[in-house]
């Protein structure tokens, strides 16, 4: 059983140092001119800094997952992982090798670790339309338990509600009954293959 690491610690830790880095040269080249206190000048850098921090994460780390989705298929080809499907979504792309029961994984926020984990750790798969009170939806999603982690990949995302015979939403939804299916039969051949 290999630990799926979703979130690369390290790299967090980058975004804080930019953010809070650039904010407190700013503050010390720009802060000594200016007429206020020490504690003022402090206070701003720390709201300055949380602020530069997030969009150093939105924006360098949408580059990072970008560069990591171009490069997810090389790694894969030279582990000899070959594609049955490849689904890409906003926070991970699930790489699936339905014969060999092989599932490869990239995390938006640990964008430089393809792993390559085997199916036979998947313990629940399933669809997840979403549905509200109203009847309507603004997310579908395929939902499934690898080694005791979970993942929720959206097929389909709004901000505002849908009716579920939308185009939209069906769409959606046959993704998500596709993802399901290669994943469940990545788990048949996987413990066919240690089965034997």
């Amino acid at each position: 059983m290999m630990k799926v690491n979703k979130i690369n610690w390290l790299l967090m830790v980058i975004h804080l140092v930019v953010g809070f880095g650039i904010s407190a040269v700013l503050v010390l080249v720009g802060g000594s001119s200016l007429p206020y206190e020490m504690a003022d000048l402090m206070v701003g850098m720390a709201v300055f800094g949380v602020i530069l921090s997030a969009l150093s994460l939105l924006i360098l780390g949408a580059l990072f997952y970008a560069v990591g989705k171009k490069q997810m298929a090389g790694r894969l080809a030279a582990e000899g992982f070959r594609c049955t499907s490849r689904f890409d979504s906003y926070n991970a792309v699930v790489a699936v090798d339905a014969n060999k029961g092989k599932i490869g994984l990239l995390m938006r926020l640990n964008p430089f670790s393809v792993q390559i984990l085997d199916a036979s750790g998947i313990r629940s798969a399933e669809v997840s339309d979403g549905r509200g009170i109203t009847g309507g939806t603004s997310l579908v999603s395929f939902r499934f338990c690898l080694d005791g982690m979970k993942f929720k990949i959206p097929t389909f995302s709004s901000n505002r509600c849908y009716n579920m015979k939308s185009n939209e939403v069906i769409e959606g939804i046959e993704k998500a009954e596709k993802q399901v299916e290669y994943l469940l039969e990545a788990k048949r051949n996987s413990e066919t293959v240690f089965g034997e």
